[in-house]
């Protein structure tokens, strides 16, 4: 259950993008709503959803801690979390998509990481997998067993960003960025659906280290209308993220791994 705000504690913004999310929405806002560390904002930016989804945002208004509008046309998850960005007031950022869940601890965890490591530029966890009912998936299950929502866990903080130019495993469900951060960096890029929070990780990556907790904070919920299932269009664009963090940044060039 979630306690009382505590205002010496940093308020933290979680973002939230929907666009017709009605078979999940409540589940994921119930696990933002419910985390022990109550000192949040839950900024949540209907993206035109033509499903029950805005009902479903209302339901859950009475909690004050709900800051809801909704966009006048249909923009994009990228550019819906830009919308959010604009209106959050929290000093750390965090991301929840409209299917996804949160473990109870997960900002306790990860407030308390970035406060013990000032230097990230990103803090992100571990997850699981679950199926659209929200069972874990089989290969799931064992590292469940070892790794769940621990306050105790590792964290692990280095200079990522070669590592995560080939092989991506930053989920936003389990990222935290100090708002300082994203100032300094810019925010997500419109035109890259479905790459766009990995392209920011990169240039993230480039002038920060990057925490890793070794515990998992939420699951990531597989099913079929999700757009990481689109393989060819979603390798088209993660090509053209690269492209472009190369193409910006000359100092990437040097640290791309031969």
């Amino acid at each position: 259950m979630n306690t009382a705000p505590d205002a010496t504690q940093p308020l933290v913004t979680v973002i939230m993008a929907v666009y017709n999310g009605e078979a999940y929405l409540a589940a994921a806002i119930e696990s933002a709503l419910q985390q022990t560390y109550a000192n949040l904002e839950l900024v949540v930016v209907d993206d035109c959803s033509s499903d029950d989804s805005v009902r479903i945002v209302e339901r859950h208004l009475p909690d004050g801690r709900i800051v809801f509008v909704r966009n006048d046309h249909n923009v994009g998850v990228a550019a819906s979390r830009n919308r959010a960005l604009t209106l959050a007031k929290g000093e750390l950022i965090t991301f929840l998509d409209q299917d996804d869940i949160w473990l109870p601890h997960k900002l306790d965890i990860q407030v308390a990481a970035i406060q013990a490591h000032p230097e990230v530029g990103l803090m992100h966890a571990e997850y699981g997998r679950i199926d659209p009912e929200g069972q874990l998936l089989p290969a799931y299950q064992k590292l469940a067993a070892e790794q769940f929502d621990n306050p105790a866990a590792a964290i692990d903080v280095r200079d990522v960003f070669s590592e995560i130019f080939l092989s991506n495993n930053i989920q936003p469900l389990t990222s935290m960025i100090p708002r300082k951060v994203i100032d300094a960096v810019g925010v997500f890029e419109a035109d890259l659906p479905g790459v766009d929070d990995y392209e920011l990780w990169l240039r993230i990556a480039l002038r920060y280290p990057v925490g890793h907790i070794q515990t998992i904070v939420g699951y990531w919920r597989k099913h079929p209308g999700q757009q990481s299932n689109k393989g060819h269009t979603m390798l088209v664009m993660r090509i053209k993220a690269l492209d472009r963090v190369l193409s910006r940044f000359p100092e990437a060039e040097q640290r791309v791994p031969r």
